[in-house]
C-alpha cells in the first residue's frame, strides 16, 4: 500500500487524532530534566529482546497507562490467528488490565489475543532501528516510503499487524506505534490508508511520546476507534447460550449448518451487530448527492455472528467480510455482509441494486433482508447527533494538484440477504459447474435486459451454488451472482469514475487488462465468464496432458496473475489470455486440454469469438507491440500465426449468425463469431447445448481431492483480490510510489 499514507508531524499528529480527554486530567509534563525513556539507552544496541521489558517498565514506573498494561507476545501465536507461518505476533501489545491474564499460552509464554489488543507495538532494535525504518524522512517536510527490501519487510510487518488487529475486531480506524531504536512513529489506520508520523527521537523528547500513550489510554472506546454499533458478547452469558444453542437449523441445507458450527469453534469472539435503522441516513445521501434524503430508514434489526465466514485480504480497500448470521428475531441464518463501500457518485449501494434487480423479476440474485449505512453512534436520538462511519485519511492527502487522489472515500455498509451459497469451487462433477455458469449468465442477462445493470465483476468468488429443497423434499442445486456492489446502470456508462479499473484482476477481459481507460462493456463480463470456466477446470477437473503439476500452477499464475508495470506507473496484464485466445487452446508450450470434451468444446468455441472479437475491436497496434516485446516468447508465436492467417483469410458478414454454434473454426474468422461475445444470447446456447448432450458426462469425474494449486507457492498473498485502488501485483512499484514525495505538514 506505497501509495496510501499521509505524513504528518508527531505533535500534529497527537492533537489532532488523541485530542486531551474533556473532564479526565491531562497528561504529566515532562521537566527537560525528566527523561522516562532514557533507560532504553543503556540496552545492548542488537539486543531487541530486551527493549521490550525496558519500555514497559519504563511506561508503568511514570503512570503512563492507567489501567492498561504492555504486554510481550513475540513467541507465541493466538491460536484464533491460525497456526506457522502467515500468523502474527506482536513484539508489545497494550491491554486493558483486567484482560491481560488470559493471554499465557501452553508454554508460559504470552500469547497475543487479536480480538482485545489496543495498540500493537512493533520494535527494533538500536542497531536496527535506521536500516529497518519503513519510511525516509527527507530535509524539511518531505518524507517517502523506503525501499529497500529491509524498509519493505518493516513496512508489511507493521501493516500486516494493523490488517489482522482489524480483521478480529469491529474497527472504524486504529492506532498502532513502531519504535525504531531510539526514534519512533506513530500510526492511524482506516480502509482509506494510513496516517503516518516522521520519526522523532522519544528518549531525549520524550513529552511527545508520553502525551500519544496517556491520552490513548484515557479515550473512550469510540474515541480509540471501535465501532460502537457492535457488541461483544460473552459466551457464558445467557444471550451467549442463545447464539450457540438456538438457531433454527431445520431449513437449512447440510453445507449451511456446518459453516454455522465452524463460526462459533473454539473462543472467537461473538458479535451482536447492528443493520439499517441508521437516522442519519439522510446525511450519507447528502454526501453522494447532494441533496438529503426525506425517506425514513427501515427500523434497525440485530444478527449475531461469530467468525467471518469471508475476509478480503488487504489493509486498504472494502474491507469485506462475511458472516454466516442468526437473526436476533427468526432465529433463522442468513448471509451478513460487512464492508466500507466506495462512496462516490453513481455508485449506488448493494441493497438498492438488489431491490432493482428483483423489482424487474431478475433470477438467480440475492434476496435482500435489510441493509444500510452504519450510524457514527451505537443507538443515535437524533439525526444531527450521528453521521455515518466513513474514513479520514483520504481527505489529509495533498499530493500533485494535477494528480487523482488514489485514497479513496468509503462508507462503512451491512447489509444481510437469505441465501448462503457455496463456493463454485465445490461442484461435484464437470456438468454441474457448466450449468451453475450458465445459470449464472443467465442471472447476468436478466439483470442486464430487464434492469438496466451491468454487473462489471464476474469472478469464481462472484458465483455460487445455491442449494435449495424442493417440492419432493429433495435438495437441488441453482446458482447465484454475488456482489453488486460494482455494478453500474447501463445508462449511465461512461468515463472510469474511479481511479482504477473495476473488477477482479485473474478474471478481467484481455481488453480491460490491456486498457486502463476503456469503458466495461457486456463483452468484458461475458468474457470473464469464459476466464472462470477456464480456472476451475485446469484447477480441479482431471486434464489429457502430460504436463506436470509444477507447470499447471505456472499456467494459472502466467494466465490469471501475470502483469507487467508500464512506465506511467499503470499495470497491464492479460498477456496469456490473449496469446491462449489467438492460438485457440490453453497452455504455454504445450496443450492442455480437459478429459471432457464438453469443457474442452465450449473453451474452443468460446475462444474462436474471443479471438474474432478482438481483431474486430482493433486493439491499437502499437500498444500491442510494446506488449508483445514483453510477453513470453509463446505470445509472439501465436501472433505471427494470426498474422499470416489473416493475410490471407477475409472477414465474414456482421451478422450474429444463426442458431447453431458452430464448431471451433479450422476456416477464417469472422465478424459473426466477433458479435457472438457481444451479447448473452450466443454464449447460453453454447452451454445449453452441451448440456443437453449427456454423452460424455461423467457424474463422477471429479476428485474431491484433486487441487492443483494446493500446497503451491503463490506469486502474492492475495491471489483472487478485487482490482481497485489496492492491485499491486508482487515486486512491482505501485504507481504512486515512484518519483512522488509527501510532504509532511506541521
Amino acid at each position: 500500500m506505497d501509495e496510501k499514507w499521509v505524513f504528518r508531524s508527531p505533535r500534529l499528529f497527537v492533537d489532532t487524532h488523541l485530542p486531551v480527554p474533556r473532564g479526565r486530567g491531562a497528561p504529566p509534563r515532562m521537566r527537560r530534566s525528566t527523561k522516562p525513556f532514557d533507560r532504553m539507552k543503556n540496552i545492548d544496541p542488537a539486543n531487541e529482546n530486551a527493549m521490550y521489558a525496558t519500555f514497559r517498565e519504563c511506561v508503568e514506573k511514570y503512570r503512563l497507562c492507567p489501567n492498561y498494561t504492555f504486554v510481550a507476545t513475540p513467541h507465541a501465536a493466538d491460536p484464533n490467528d491460525g497456526q506457522g507461518k502467515g500468523c502474527q505476533m506482536p513484539d508489545l501489545g497494550l491491554y486493558r488490565s483486567e484482560d491481560v491474564g488470559g493471554l499465557h499460552a501452553k508454554n508460559g509464554k504470552p500469547k497475543p489475543d487479536w480480538a482485545k489488543v489496543c495498540l500493537t507495538v512493533e520494535v527494533k532494535s538500536i542497531k536496527q532501528g535506521y536500516a529497518a525504518d519503513p519510511f525516509v524522512d527527507g530535509e524539511g517536510e518531505i518524507s517517502e516510503p523506503g525501499i529497500s527490501n529491509v524498509r519493505r519487510s518493516s513496512r508489511g510487518q507493521t501493516t500486516g499487524y494493523a490488517m489482522t488487529q482489524w480483521k478480529h475486531q469491529q474497527r472504524v480506524f486504529l492506532f498502532s506505534l513502531q519504535i525504531l531504536g531510539t526514534r519512533a512513529r506513530f500510526f492511524r489506520w482506516d480502509k482509506s490508508g494510513s496516517v503516518v508520523t516522521r520519526a522523532f527521537d522519544y528518549i531525549d523528547e520524550p513529552q511527545i511520546m508520553v502525551d500519544f500513550l496517556w491520552r490513548l489510554c484515557h479515550m473512550s472506546d469510540v474515541e480509540q476507534g471501535w465501532d460502537p454499533t457492535a457488541e461483544l458478547i460473552d459466551r457464558e452469558s445467557a444471550e451467549g447460550q442463545s447464539i450457540l444453542n438456538d438457531a433454527k437449523l431445520d431449513c437449512s441445507p447440510p453445507h449451511v449448518i456446518s459453516y454455522w458450527k465452524e463460526s462459533l469453534e473454539g473462543d472467537r469472539p461473538l458479535w451482536k451487530l447492528k443493520v439499517g435503522g441508521c437516522t442519519c441516513g439522510s446525511h450519507s445521501q447528502k454526501l453522494e448527492d447532494g441533496e438529503p434524503s426525506t425517506e425514513l430508514p427501515a427500523p434497525a434489526r440485530y444478527f449475531y455472528v461469530g467468525k467471518p465466514h469471508f475476509v478480503a485480504y488487504g489493509m486498504t480497500g472494502r474491507g469485506t467480510r462475511g458472516y454466516i448470521a442468526m437473526d436476533i428475531e427468526t432465529k433463522q441464518l442468513c448471509y451478513l455482509k460487512d464492508c466500507w463501500r466506495i462512496s462516490l457518485e453513481g455508485i449506488e449501494r448493494e441493497g438498492d441494486v438488489l431491490r432493482t434487480l428483483h423489482a424487474s423479476g431478475a433470477k438467480y440474485v440475492p434476496t435482500l433482508i435489510c441493509d444500510g449505512d452504519v450510524c457514527s453512534c451505537g443507538h443515535p436520538e437524533s439525526v444531527d447527533a450521528a453521521y455515518p462511519q466513513s474514513m479520514l485519511t483520504d481527505t489529509l492527502w495533498e499530493g500533485d494538484p494535477y494528480e487523482k487522489n488514489p485514497l479513496k472515500s468509503h462508507i462503512h455498509y451491512r447489509m444481510a440477504v437469505q441465501e448462503i451459497g457455496k463456493p463454485l469451487s465445490t461442484f461435484e462433477n464437470s456438468r454441474e459447474l457448466v450449468r451453475v455458469i450458465r445459470l449464472a449468465i443467465k442471472a447476468h442477462r436478466d439483470a442486464y435486459q430487464k434492469a438496466g445493470v451491468l454487473h462489471r465483476d464476474i469472478s469464481a468468488g462472484n458465483i455460487l451454488i445455491n442449494v435449495t429443497r424442493a417440492e419432493d423434499g429433495e435438495w437441488k442445486v441453482g446458482a447465484l451472482l454475488n456482489d453488486w456492489d460494482l455494478s453500474k446502470n447501463i445508462h449511465k456508462l461512461g468515463s472510469p469514475r474511479q481511479p482504477d479499473r473495476t473488477g477482479t484482476w485473474e478474471f478481467m477481459s484481455i481488453a480491460l487488462l490491456q486498457d486502463c481507460g476503456k469503458v466495461h462493456e457486456v463483452s468484458d463480463d461475458l468474457e470473464s465468464f469464459i476466464h472462470v470456466l477456464v480456472y476451475e477446470a485446469v484447477r480441479y477437473l482431471p486434464l489429457m496432458d502430460d504436463l506436470s503439476d509444477v507447470s499447471v500452477p505456472q499456467f494459472m499464475r502466467q494466465y490469471f496473475d501475470a502483469s507487467i508495470g508500464r512506465a506511467d506507473g499503470q499495470m497491464t496484464g492479460g498477456h496469456c489470455k490473449r496469446a491462449n485466445v489467438l492460438q485457440g487452446y490453453l497452455g504455454l508450450t504445450g496443450h492442455i486440454q480437459a478429459q471432457n470434451a464438453h469443457i474442452d468444446g465450449i473453451i474452443s468455441v468460446a475462444f474462436s469469438w474471443l479471438a474474432a472479437h478482438y481483431h474486430r475491436l482493433s486493439i491499437r497496434r502499437s500498444a500491442l507491440e510494446s506488449v508483445l516485446t514483453t510477453s513470453t516468447q509463446f505470445a509472439k508465436t501465436a501472433d505471427d500465426q494470426w498474422n499470416a492467417r489473416m493475410e490471407k483469410e477475409d472477414i465474414g458478414s456482421d451478422e450474429d449468425g444463426a442458431e447453431d454454434i458452430d464448431p471451433a473454426p479450422q476456416s477464417p474468422i469472422d465478424d459473426g463469431r466477433a458479435a457472438r461475445i457481444a451479447t448473452h444470447i450466443p454464449l447460453m446456447r453454447l452451454f445449453r447445448e452441451h448440456l443437453l448432450d449427456r454423452s460424455s458426462w461423467d457424474p463422477a469425474d471429479r476428485d474431491p481431492g484433486e487441487d492443483r494449486l494446493k500446497n503451491k507457492p503463490s506469486p502474492r498473498p492475495n491471489s483472487r483480490k478485487r482490482l481497485r485502488s489496492t492491485h499491486e501485483p508482487a515486486q512491482t512499484p505501485s504507481r504512486s510510489s515512484r518519483g512522488r514525495k509527501q510532504k509532511a505538514r506541521w
